[in-house]
């Protein structure tokens, strides 16, 4: 492979890791409960499966 080829795939990588490292930090404070992300709430099968 060329150095070129390498570094667009460790920056492709690098950018697939930073996406999922700031998912990692929201997913814990996320409440599905919350009318501001979900103002209609939740249809009841959409419940029972959260």
């Amino acid at each position: 492979m060329a150095n070129n080829e390498i570094q667009k795939i460790e920056k492709e990588l690098n950018f697939v890791k930073n996406n999922y490292l700031k998912l990692l930090t929201i997913l814990p404070s996320f409440n599905i409960t919350d009318k501001k992300i979900l103002p209609y709430g939740l249809r009841a099968h959409t419940r029972s499966v959260s």
